[in-house]
């Protein structure tokens, strides 16, 4: 038996393919394609779920690993430094602790943040109410008019 690379495989063959040409190398790879398709067919999570999860993660880790190479060889640290950022801010969210009370009171100031952002950028396009809107919940708020 002898280790060739054909057709980007490496390929045990035997004695009587080394000199025997591809056609049954070809012939062995298309059975061997044809096999490992009907492998897959076969590979659901109800049927071999251990399987099915190993290769799962096998797969989510070579994609991860991919893109992080891709985003770091193409100048993409500020995209890699903000999946960091928002990936320490899930867990934080979702991890009760005595940071709790911080975490809240910083959802709370983006959420309210982010209701002026938008009610700005609504009357920026012309929907006027919602300036009439901002007016009256700015007087609910404070308990104030504002002309």
């Amino acid at each position: 038996m002898e280790w060739r690379k054909v057709m980007g495989w490496n390929i045990r063959l035997r004695s009587t393919e080394i000199g025997d040409g591809l056609g049954r190398l070809r012939l062995r790879l298309t059975r061997l394609g044809a096999k490992h398709q009907q492998e897959l067919e076969n590979l659901t999570l109800t049927t071999q779920p251990f399987r099915t999860l190993k290769f799962f993660t096998l797969a989510a880790i070579k994609y991860l690993k991919r893109s992080l190479s891709y985003l770091l060889a193409h100048g993409g640290w500020p995209m890699v430094l903000c999946n960091v950022v928002a990936l320490i801010a899930i867990l934080l969210f979702t991890i009760d602790g005595p940071h709790g009370k911080h975490i809240e009171e910083l959802r709370q100031y983006s959420q309210f943040g982010l209701w002026w952002v938008a009610l700005g950028v609504a009357s920026s396009i012309g929907l006027g109410y919602l300036q009439k809107l901002k007016y009256m919940i700015m007087r609910r708020m404070t308990g104030q008019y504002i002309l």
